[in-house]
């Protein structure tokens, strides 16, 4: 595991840096195909599924596979790394009410739903037992997991 400290991306830019953030440059220098971004404290892990792009270009960045590739990462992690035996994963939905069947966007039921049973199909295969659930309401889905304690990431 490694540990960075937050770095003015803007400043990094300036001098030279050619990537978007630590992430993407320790990916590269370790030659790291599939990886993703995890922040991990004492009761929350979160990975994201995309890194350091604007928000207006998350919903076309997406994709069943890259979800999927990023469930995948976080539960191994959090039974290989994490110690948990069977990891409870909770896969956020991209918009309010996690699309509320739709009405919201169709990201959820386009994007979300078939990479998590990509991912469970994956996971099954590797022999890592795990509970996977989603999509999730976003915004309920950060208490239940710090506070109610439902999940492990």
């Amino acid at each position: 595991g490694l540990v960075t400290a937050p770095i003015s991306k803007d400043q990094a830019a300036r001098a030279g840096f050619s990537f978007p953030g630590h992430t993407e440059y320790l990916a590269a220098r370790s030659g790291t195909a599939s990886f993703a971004m995890m922040l991990a404290g004492p009761d929350l892990r979160v990975t994201v599924a995309t890194t350091h792009i604007g928000l207006s270009e998350v919903p076309g960045r997406l994709t069943v596979a890259g979800i999927a590739e990023t469930i995948r990462l976080t539960t191994e992690a959090l039974a290989r790394d994490f110690g948990f035996s069977r990891p409870r994963v909770a896969v956020c939905g991209l918009n309010p009410h996690a699309g509320e069947s739709g009405r919201f966007g169709d990201e959820e039921a386009r994007l979300v739903t078939p990479a998590i049973e990509e991912a469970r199909d994956a996971l099954g295969r590797a022999g890592i037992d795990a509970l996977v659930t989603g999509p999730a309401v976003p915004d309920a889905v950060f208490r239940q997991a710090a506070v109610d304690k439902l999940y492990d990431g």
